[in-house]
């Protein structure tokens, strides 16, 4: 009997190990192609045909308590970027960032208490602007549409609620935010865009791969390394959740993390172009059951309702 007993333990602490190797096997299948050595099994996508001018783009969720406002100002003013975009701003960071209005006269600003302000200010004037609240209405999200030379860019701003025993006990508002605004992108079809911001949730999760397969936009930091953005005081802790998606036609000459400004997430700094020939297909084809899902996750994301008062 004992020797049994033994015998049966073992198969049990044998399946387990096993089933922990492929858990382990499956995450590193996802992480790997964030690493630098995996555009060396890529074809190299490097675009061919007319590029338009290069344009940058700072976005920074800047935490709404952080008393280093002039941080931020003195970073837009050092790396003069064409557009700047933050999440958590409110009134007081408005009134901060108002002082670049002679440089940025174009903006959309939506000032709240609730850690979900946002703003985006630009160089570039808007063909089009508009201000979404898919699941919610206390949490915006910007749209617009400039020119870049004869071409036309659609940029999101975004910034899914996140989960928290304060505020959110489940991720639904935050999924239903981010499969509502992919529904509005794929009936949409826009040849160029862009979709960035605090996402709240890393790029190879399961809401954020069932988003690029609905959208069929590519992760720029795919062979370029994860670029970890959050918590920005412990390096130990970093993890990437302020993230960029974008169409094939746009391609992103640079992306990388700038100086800190007090906040508990870097800003992250982007240059783009746009170009005539298709810089590679999505990764990432759309699997069956993902539009029922979709609609699942908008569903029940407006059904929540947040603690953010």
């Amino acid at each position: 009997m004992g020797i049994y007993l033994i015998q049966e333990n073992e198969i049990w602490v044998n399946l387990f190990l096993g089933s922990n190797v492929l858990v382990l096997i499956y995450h590193l299948y996802d992480l790997v192609q964030f690493l630098p050595v995996y555009k060396w099994f890529k074809k190299s996508n490097y675009p061919k045909g007319v590029l338009t001018r290069k344009i940058s783009i700072i976005s920074s969720n800047v935490y709404q308590f952080n008393e280093s406002k002039n941080k931020l100002v003195d970073l837009i003013q050092k790396r003069k970027p064409d557009i700047f975009i933050t999440y958590e701003s409110d009134q007081k960071w408005q009134n901060a960032m108002d002082t670049l209005e002679s440089d940025y006269p174009h903006h959309v600003k939506i000032p709240l208490d609730n850690t979900y302000g946002m703003h985006l200010y630009s160089k570039i004037p808007f063909a089009y602007e508009k201000v979404h609240h898919f699941v919610s209405d206390d949490i915006p999200s910007i749209e617009i549409e400039i020119k870049v030379d004869n071409e036309k860019l659609r940029i999101f701003a975004v910034h899914p609620p996140v989960p928290s025993p304060t505020e959110e006990t489940t991720s639904r508002e935050r999924d239903g935010e981010l499969m509502a605004i992919a529904k509005y992108i794929k009936i949409n079809s826009f040849d160029n865009i862009i979709v960035v911001g605090d996402f709240n949730n890393v790029a190879w999760a399961k809401s954020s791969k069932r988003f690029r397969r609905l959208t069929g936009l590519n992760d720029p930091r795919v062979g370029r390394g994860l670029i970890p953005t959050f918590h920005a005081k412990y390096f130990f802790l970093r993890i990437p959740i302020d993230l960029l998606f974008h169409s094939t036609h746009v391609i992103i000459d640079d992306i990388e993390t700038a100086e800190r400004i007090d906040s508990d997430h870097f800003p992250m700094y982007f240059t783009l172009q746009i170009s005539t020939r298709e810089e590679e297909d999505s990764q990432e084809q759309e699997e069956q059951g993902d539009e029922e899902e979709m609609e699942q996750d908008i569903q029940e994301g407006i059904e929540e309702e947040g603690d953010r008062d």
